[in-house]
């Protein structure tokens, strides 16, 4: 698929931080049948930040970008922004945390 058949979606911003959501960003990509590397051009951008600059840039330039439930519940300053899709299975991003005892060293 040609750039020209999906510049109609605007701007967009990737966290490009390797993270978990960038990595699921990736494969939407590829589920697209879009070799996002190749085919970018200046409408997307890899910002290289994590969870808290992405949705700001996002905010601040009214562009698109994949965010995970916790951290668009969260994030005050929206703007603009607004949940364009969500509950498809193929955009389940399983997040997990896990509580440490700051007394309790690794073993």
């Amino acid at each position: 698929m040609g750039q020209s058949s999906y510049l109609n979606l605007g701007r967009g911003f990737s966290r490009g931080d390797r993270s978990g959501t960038h990595q699921a960003e990736l494969n939407l990509w590829q589920l697209a049948g879009i070799n996002i590397a190749a085919e970018k051009g200046p409408w997307y951008k890899d910002i290289g930040q994590g969870m808290g600059a992405a949705p700001n840039t996002a905010a601040a330039t009214n562009a698109y970008r994949l965010s995970d439930r916790g951290t668009w519940l969260s994030f005050k300053n929206k703007g603009d922004l607004v949940i364009v899709t969500e509950g498809d299975r193929r955009l389940f991003n399983q997040y997990g945390v896990m509580l440490v005892n700051p007394e309790k060293p690794p073993m």
